[in-house]
């Protein structure tokens, strides 16, 4: 009768006690193995808890040696669970250094590493053989960062710190959006901006501008340093480009499309061209894509450049298969991952979505959309932080506001959800079609760019 090997879970004790051991040495090989490895990276539980104890006492300001170790887990009541005090002064004679403790961290972080793969498969093995999710929401669903970082935590003193700076940043400068700027005034004061881990939705019926308005917070970002990744659905790569200039060049895109510009349009053109190559702004326009590649697209991206800002043009046009029921649950569980790869990416998600007809209907409200009229809403109004609809009441040929003021040249941004703040205001900016641009409404008359 055959029998099958049993294998050990992949793991290097002896690395682990070396890395141990040479922060016993040198204090400061802690800095250098924290970078590699946390504690929930040690297969041994006993050395997993030295290691704690190691980052607690830095922490704590304490020298970090077998003595202090020794009280430190007896007040917790652990100093038995790793063997007692002799284990600790055992682990200075495993390593004539601590030279090498990078080397040794690298080894026990590929033996976690392992481990988690193996569990992974594991997991993965079980649900294709179940057939209870479609393939490409298995892969969406596979982490990126292999090891313990989802099961960390942090202590509340950690976050405090940063709400203190935050209040010092606003006693300093009062007015001042706490999130990065959309280059709107009037949206980020009341919005407070976009903040890092915000999934933002942009909702609008076609030819409203929700691409341009996408484009315009794109290129403020990368103005501002920030790398950002537009994922297109619809539009080709080198639309989205030509989208761009005519927003950097205030050239007439009707002009463009039409062949016929000027000298100096032509040349201010051009001009745009050189500023936008500089830009860290990268564009994914590959057909079919499904949940799966795009997660993969972004997380791609971070690693090689970093990422500041995902940008996905729309939701819509997202690869999905089945009945209409199926579909609208493939959206929704995007949506949801969406939010996740916010603070997996440390980033914000800017998601843009096409509206129902149903605004179209709606002649006594003049047509204006509301939060409900997002196709297949669902999770996307429930995960979304911000969702702002797009409203051009000249698109419709209503001519003036309430207040008698011209719709022409103009455009509302309906706040119709704010998770951390007021909702449904109508900020009301400036759109000129010809630039595909969004600006600031001019006050007494002037330019508004």
């Amino acid at each position: 009768m055959a029998t099958e090997k049993l294998q050990m879970a992949p793991q290097d004790l002896e690395a682990e006690q070396a890395v141990l051991g040479s922060i016993l040495i040198d204090n400061k090989a802690l800095s250098l193995a924290e970078a590699i490895i946390k504690p929930l990276d040690f297969y041994k539980p006993a050395h997993g808890l030295i290691y704690k104890a190691m980052l607690q006492l830095r922490d704590d300001n304490q020298p970090i040696d077998s003595l202090t170790l020794a009280k430190w887990l007896g007040a917790e009541d652990r100093l038995e669970n790793i063997g007692g005090a002799f284990f600790l002064t055992g682990l200075t004679e495993l390593v004539p250094s601590a030279s090498r403790v990078e080397h040794y961290a690298r080894m026990v972080s590929e033996a976690s590493q392992y481990r988690s793969l193996i569990t992974i498969g594991t997991n993965l093995v079980k649900q294709a053989h179940s057939g209870s999710e479609v393939p490409s929401a298995l892969l969406a669903a596979i982490p990126t960062t292999i090891g313990s970082g989802s099961a960390e935590y942090k202590h509340v003193k950690e976050l405090a710190g940063a709400v203190a700076e935050s209040v010092k940043t606003i006693l300093e400068e009062p007015g001042k959006s706490r999130g990065m700027s959309t280059g709107l005034s009037d949206l980020d004061s009341y919005t407070g901006g976009i903040q890092k881990n915000d999934l933002v939705i942009i909702g609008a019926r076609p030819s409203m501008g929700k691409t341009s308005m996408a484009i315009k917070i794109s290129i403020r970002f990368a103005k501002k340093g920030i790398p950002s990744l537009i994922i297109s659905l619809e539009s080709s790569g080198f639309d989205l480009a030509v989208r761009m200039a005519i927003q950097e060049s205030k050239v007439s895109g009707s002009k463009y499309q039409s062949g016929y510009l000027t000298e100096i349009e032509g040349a201010d053109f051009v001009a745009a061209t050189k500023t936008i190559s500089g830009m860290p702004v990268y564009i994914n326009d590959s057909p079919y894509q499904d949940a799966y590649t795009i997660m993969a697209s972004a997380r791609h991206l971070a690693a090689r450049h970093g990422i500041g800002l995902v940008i996905i043009d729309y939701i819509q046009r997202l690869e999905a298969r089945g009945t209409q029921s199926e579909r609208r649950h493939q959206i929704e569980a995007f949506c949801r991952r969406s939010k996740t790869l916010t603070k997996e990416l440390d980033c914000p998600v800017i998601i843009l979505s096409q509206l129902s007809r149903k605004p179209e209907g709606r002649l006594a409200t003049k047509y204006r959309p509301i939060l409900s009229d997002l196709k297949e809403s669902g999770a996307i109004e429930e995960e979304a932080d911000q969702v702002w609809l797009l409203y051009r009441p000249s698109y419709y040929s209503i001519q003036t506001y309430k207040d008698k003021s011209p719709t022409e040249g103009t455009c509302e941004i309906i706040i119709a959800k704010n998770r951390n703040g007021k909702r449904g205001a109508a900020i009301r900016v400036a759109f000129v079609e010809e630039y595909m641009l969004f600006g600031d409404l001019a006050e007494q008359g002037d330019v508004p760019f």
